[in-house]
């Protein structure tokens, strides 16, 4: 084929071309548009799981029913257990009333049976006395746990360690009465606070001041007073509580174990029980007894000696 003959080819080709585009009008935007986003979609979009690929056998659609089944009971059933236990557990955090900002913290375990010191417990059942009644368990601490020293307690912060503050009262209200908590600002006003003799040691082991002081009352007659001494510059802190209540606790069963000791001793004619733990820092010693109807708690990171020293120094 001669070079004009192709010449003459390449024309009509382009003429078609033109021709066909002249007759097909503006191309539709909207179309290409919609076009391209179903393109794009196409490839972002996940790949399908093909549950054909899967075979399960009858058990293991059983296993999956059963599993199933569990779960439902238990969002059905735990809720409310766990709502029941939080009832008899924590007090209510609607129902305090602080008189001002002190930071407190407050929990109490289960009631306990408990009896006032030098009262008469024989009364009729019909007529609840004020020498029987149940009472939540509580503690106070100066910002650590203190459940050696006192086993059904639970911890109430009062104030940061090493800070003195002015003397206030907290109320805690609850449906079947209030507790009261005072800060005493020394001993001398913590004496006063506590319808019991309050006592002191003469004898602390070298470093250690008393930081916080404080009584709750659970009504005019009853309640616990908290000492706590704090060494200054270390951790190491020394609780003492007393309270005349005497808790009728179940008994318990210790474990032997080797990082812990315990000894029956006397104190003043009445048996005490010393515990004394090994910890990192130390030993965490434990003392406590009950004397005319009061209750002691002496806890510490110190040595047994010197918790002994302390007991032996108490006066009122």
């Amino acid at each position: 084929m001669s070079s004009f003959q192709d010449e003459q080819l390449d024309k009509l080709i382009a003429q078609n071309i033109r021709q066909r585009m002249d007759d097909a009008g503006e191309p539709r935007g909207d179309l290409l548009w919609t076009k391209i986003q179903q393109e794009v979609q196409r490839k972002e979009r996940p790949p399908r799981l093909d549950l054909g690929r899967f075979r399960f056998s009858k058990w293991q659609y059983v296993s999956v029913g059963a599993m199933v089944a569990c779960l439902a009971l238990a969002l059905i059933v735990y809720p409310g257990a766990l709502t029941e236990i939080g009832k008899r557990t924590f007090l209510d955090t609607q129902n305090v009333k602080q008189s001002e900002d002190s930071g407190v913290g407050i929990a109490n375990r289960e009631s306990w049976k408990v009896s006032v010191a030098g009262k008469d417990l024989a009364k009729e059942e019909s007529a609840p006395s004020p020498a029987t009644r149940k009472l939540p368990s509580l503690g106070l601490g100066g910002g650590r746990p203190t459940d050696e020293a006192d086993p059904d307690s639970v911890q109430v912060t009062m104030i940061p360690d090493g800070e003195q503050h002015p003397s206030a009262s907290l109320e805690f209200i609850q449906e079947k009465g209030s507790f009261t908590l005072h800060r005493a600002a020394d001993i001398t006003e913590l004496r006063q606070l506590a319808p019991f003799p309050v006592l002191y040691p003469a004898v602390v082991p070298e470093g250690f001041v008393p930081t916080s002081l404080s009584y709750l009352a659970y009504d005019d007659e009853t309640g616990e007073t908290m000492i706590t001494l704090v060494k200054e510059g270390s951790p190491n802190h020394i609780d003492l509580t007393q309270r005349n209540l005497v808790i009728e606790l179940p008994s318990v069963q210790y474990d032997d174990s080797p990082e812990t000791t315990r000894e029956i001793m006397r104190i003043g004619g009445n048996e005490a029980t010393l515990t004394v733990t090994r910890v990192e820092d130390g030993k965490y010693s434990n003392l406590r007894w009950v004397e005319d109807g009061i209750s002691y708690w002496v806890s510490g990171l110190i040595s047994p000696e010197e918790i002994k020293r302390m007991v032996e120094s108490l006066e009122p």
